[in-house]
């Protein structure tokens, strides 16, 4: 019988690789601010999703980056 991951280690699991990739995908601007794209595959009302998305715009209304949110793409 296989284990299953606690939900909690999944979650964060998760939210980790999606910073990981986020910053990995990440340019930087002529002016030296990175420039970061989300794109999900799941609603933004997804709790990592939403706080991520919400982490972003922060630190995009600070000026830190420059940040563009794209609308999610679903598979069907």
């Amino acid at each position: 019988m296989q284990k299953r991951m606690p939900s909690s280690i999944k979650a964060l699991a998760i939210a980790a690789a999606k910073a990981f990739v986020a910053l990995a995908g990440a340019v930087v601007a002529a002016d030296g601010k990175i420039k970061i794209a989300m794109l999900n595959t799941q609603p933004i009302q997804q709790k990592w999703d939403a706080r991520l998305h919400q982490a972003l715009t922060n630190a995009q209304d600070r000026g830190d980056i420059k940040y563009v949110f794209l609308q999610p793409v679903f598979e069907r």
